[in-house]
């Protein structure tokens, strides 16, 4: 009996040494995310997770993607995330502005699609 107790209290144990190393490894690049009418937490987060972002952080401050559902993520600075010893975001790029209004979405596949609307060309500026 006292043999069966000290088994089952060992695999608790070591179970939950790997939930907390897996927490402390796997360190989130948002800061916060906003929900918005369709797609539901894990799916942003799956999402994210898979992306590559680089070229999204910004130095100092947290970059905004808008979902086309209404949600907002919220991605950590650079100098955030080196402090909290993620050293990879050194070789990422600075974030290159897209003309016009950027909006991103998930496929099926939970791949983040990123759709730009270009500023219209209806109106031009004539000069005399």
């Amino acid at each position: 009996m006292v043999i069966i107790k000290t088994v089952k209290m060992k695999i608790v144990l070591s179970i939950g040494i790997i939930l907390i190393s897996i927490s402390v490894w796997s360190q989130s690049i948002c800061s916060s995310i906003q929900l918005g009418d369709t797609y539901t937490s894990l799916q942003i987060n799956q999402a994210i997770e898979n992306a590559n972002l680089c070229g999204y952080f910004l130095d100092s401050e947290k970059a905004m993607l808008s979902f086309d559902d209404g949600g907002i993520v919220y991605l950590k600075s650079k100098q955030e995330l080196m402090n909290e010893g993620q050293i990879w975001i050194e070789n990422c790029n600075h974030f290159t502005a897209v003309s016009g209004e950027q909006s991103f979405s998930i496929t099926e596949d939970g791949v983040i699609v990123i759709r730009a609307i270009s500023p219209s060309k209806k109106y031009k500026m004539i000069k005399n």
